[in-house]
């Protein structure tokens, strides 16, 4: 097979998985958007270029779009998201393109990672294979942080691997291990955990080459300490504005999951693996060391069998150790998986005709699961940022009640007409959320005539609440009754649809003397303690 067929075939088949996800502003996951508006914020940042005042104007940019996470989560894709913006301009659909760019890259990796033990059919096979599980297709299609990141992980596997090839066959390569180590620090600013990966192909590569081999080299210390110095920044980011993230995940008594050393907790993902990549993918996986064994003959390599073995198994044990686990976070586990599908294949498939039937059949699979488990997002958000656009006045400040305030907020940013907009959330207002609702309101105390006055004061033209959001908190239901008396004029209902908990979004005209120039208000990141504005 040319090598230049492949990427064609792996081209079409990522443009099929982003062109078959939602793309105008309907998001399905909370931090999806939030993604989406961290790119904007870099790509504001870039133009402004406000050198006098940088965290006022930060400030100021948290204020009108208060969704961001820019400092809470690493930055790498949304510089790129940036950079995509700044050609297509900002939307979900310009996000989505980045994302598939992405997915091209990891599919690719997996291909060259794979190629490395099977033949080239085989290897655009695994690729597919990747492409096809269900667990790619449910995060590929949303703007998250895990494609990307593995993406990034799996070339800098195939890098280091390239260096262990070249040490020894006696030379002295050392771009592969900057190359290697480079890509791996920035998966690590594209999401933590790669990290866990990164401790496993560190002692894969160890055991692979021998510390004397390895360990004698001054370049491999030069070169590590750098990549070290590298991740010091991201290390303070995340100990100042991410401790809440750690706490999230790692100790997290409230949500329910099996103890890290119960049986249930020891086997959480490997019993959730096969629905997340498939069971044809999980059953091909399993037959490569089975048919070695049989056939006494392992087709993978040392070098390849102890990177992707400490890939696996580091990240396996990292995972389950952290409380909070989900099969999103899981998808570390799946490319060393998808790579050993190669090996199965030509084991099975061992004529060089029959050999096209593997990437057919997972070409195949692939159109069957995009078309079967279509990935849906949420209507009405943007429809409703669309409405306050048109009806908003000038310098116009929005109120925005309800869980899903990223889906609204990043299509108000995504209003290209309408910049001079501001969104407040209302339980930034009324409420002191620590890191989600059902951990506690913290409610503010305020009475019914308070609550309009303070949205008359910091000059709140419209509201688009959900129904009856946190009425069990006083405040949020002085606030609902605020709204449904003569003070607002409700304008528009209109209808969600999707997999969230919400109905219909409410949209209200304030009818009150708004103030002129309108007082300003603060927000306060609880997790982070931290308190923006006044």
């Amino acid at each position: 097979m040319k090598p230049g067929l492949g990427l064609i075939v792996l081209a079409v088949a990522c443009a099929v998985l982003i062109a078959n996800a939602p793309l105008h502003g309907e998001f399905l996951w909370s931090e999806s958007p939030r993604n989406a508006l961290n790119g904007a914020f870099i790509l504001d940042l870039l133009k402004e270029r406000p050198v006098h005042d940088p965290v006022g104007w930060a400030t100021a940019y948290y204020l009108r779009y208060p969704a961001l996470t820019i400092l809470f989560y690493p930055p790498f894709l949304y510089v790129v998201l940036a950079l995509f913006y700044a050609v297509f301009g900002v939307s979900h659909l310009s996000a989505m393109v980045c994302l598939g760019a992405f997915a091209f890259a990891l599919a690719t990796g997996i291909r060259a990672l794979a190629g490395r033990i099977a033949s080239p059919a085989a290897a655009l096979a695994a690729a597919l294979l990747m492409l096809a599980a269900p667990e790619t297709i449910q995060w590929g299609q949303q703007v998250m942080l895990e494609i990307p990141m593995l993406a990034l992980v799996t070339w800098g596997a195939v890098f280091l691997l390239r260096y262990g090839d070249h040490l020894r066959e006696g030379r002295s390569a050392p771009w592969t291990l900057v190359a290697g180590l480079m890509l791996l620090v920035l998966a690590a600013y594209t999401k933590q955990s790669a990290l866990f990966i990164a401790i496993g192909l560190a002692a894969g590569l160890l055991v692979w080459l021998g510390p004397r081999r390895l360990l004698t080299r001054p370049h491999v210390w030069l070169i590590t300490l750098g990549a070290g110095l590298a991740l010091v920044p991201l290390v303070l980011m995340q100990l100042r504005f991410g401790a809440f993230n750690v706490t999230s995940v790692v100790s997290r008594p409230d949500i329910g999951t099996p103890g890290r050393l119960q049986l249930a907790g020891l086997t959480w993902y490997a019993m959730r693996l096969p629905e997340m990549l498939g069971w044809p993918t999980m059953l091909l996986a399993l037959a490569t060391p089975v048919l070695a064994a049989l056939r006494r003959q392992w087709s993978l390599k040392r070098g390849e069998t102890c990177l992707l073995l400490g890939w696996f198994v580091a990240s396996y044990v990292a995972l389950t150790l952290i409380d909070l686990k989900e099969t999103r976070h899981g998808m570390l586990l799946m490319v060393p998986l998808v790579v050993l599908t190669a090996a199965a294949l030509d084991q099975l498939l061992p004529r060089p005709a029959w050999r096209l039937a593997g990437p057919g059949a997972a070409a195949l699979g692939f159109a069957v699961m995009v078309w079967w488990m279509p990935v849906q997002g949420a209507t009405g958000y943007h429809e409703a940022a669309a409405l306050v656009g048109k009806l908003a006045p000038r310098d116009g400040r929005i109120v925005f009640s309800g869980n899903h305030d990223g889906f609204f907020v990043f299509n108000v940013r995504a209003l290209a007409d309408r910049r001079d907009l501001a969104v407040v959330r209302a339980d930034k207002l009324f409420l002191d959320i620590t890191i989600q609702p059902e951990l506690g309101l913290n409610p503010r105390q305020m009475e019914e005539e308070q609550v309009a006055g303070k949205l008359n004061r910091i000059g709140i033209s419209y509201v688009v609440a959900v129904p009856d959001q946190w009425t069990e908190a006083p405040v949020m239901k002085a606030f609902q009754a605020v709204l449904e008396s003569g003070r607002f004029t409700e304008v528009a209902r209109l209808p969600v649809t999707g997999p969230v908990g919400e109905r219909v979004l409410v949209v209200y005209r304030n009818n009150g003397p708004l103030a002129d120039p309108p007082e300003p208000y603060g927000a306060a990141l609880t997790a982070a303690n931290v308190t923006l504005g006044h």
